[in-house]
């Protein structure tokens, strides 16, 4: 075996070996739907902050043909309590975003 062929298989088996690269923190996906003409979608996107662990939640509701958000979106709640429940920051955003 010459020595780029050695070099190959050391650099495939460091690939393997390595463990992924992962957030601390990622939020859960649940898509709300289009509207009936399908010129708006909105999802929302929650979980748990990574350091603080306050829950948050946001609403995110695009203009489909521009790609843009529609005015005062996204919505956003964050539960800034230790021990806060995920609940509290799902009802707060879809109540539109008051921050408890």
């Amino acid at each position: 075996m010459n020595s780029r062929a050695i070099a190959t298989a050391v650099l495939i088996a460091t690939a393997i070996a390595a463990p992924p690269a992962v957030a601390g923190d990622y939020a859960n996906f649940q898509p709300v739907g289009f509207s009936s003409d399908g010129k708006v979608f909105a999802f929302e996107e929650y979980g748990i902050q990574d350091g603080s662990g306050f829950p948050y939640s946001a609403i995110y509701v695009l203009d489909t043909h521009t790609d843009t958000f529609l005015p005062g979106a996204p919505v956003r709640a964050r539960v800034d309590e230790d021990g806060g429940a995920l609940p509290k920051a799902l009802a707060a955003t879809r109540a539109g975003g008051r921050r408890r």
